[in-house]
């Protein structure tokens, strides 16, 4: 299960719950959490000054699109794969259109595709 908090002054969130553990944005940061209790995570966002400028001014997202736009030039430049790429975009939005096209179809058990791993 995914939720996501918006209309919430000052601050956006999201939580990933599965049987076995779950992932929440919280204040403070993001933690994994699991029955036998939490630690926080490190998402690999290096902090960089135009993020930090734009974090100031709470862009996009709570601040989340100067990092977004940073680390996506700065892996052209870098010719590599971005930290968030197109994989795991797809990889998070793929279950949602899945199980929408399966309740149009009276719950019928449709499988996710997996477009595999990025290209090097």
């Amino acid at each position: 299960m995914e939720s996501r908090r918006i209309g919430h002054p000052g601050r956006e969130g999201m939580r990933v719950i599965g049987t076995r553990g779950c992932f929440l944005d919280d204040v403070g940061g993001p933690k994994w959490t699991t029955v036998n209790g939490w630690e926080r995570i490190d998402l690999g966002v290096v902090q960089t000054d135009l993020a930090a400028a734009s974090v100031a001014h709470q862009g996009g997202h709570g601040g989340s699109h100067p990092y977004l736009v940073d680390e996506f030039v700065r892996s052209c430049y870098e010719q590599r794969t971005p930290a968030i790429s197109v994989w795991d975009a797809v990889r998070f939005l793929a279950p949602g259109i899945v199980a929408h096209m399966s309740s149009l179809r009276d719950g019928e058990w449709l499988e996710v595709p997996d477009w595999g791993d990025p290209v090097p």
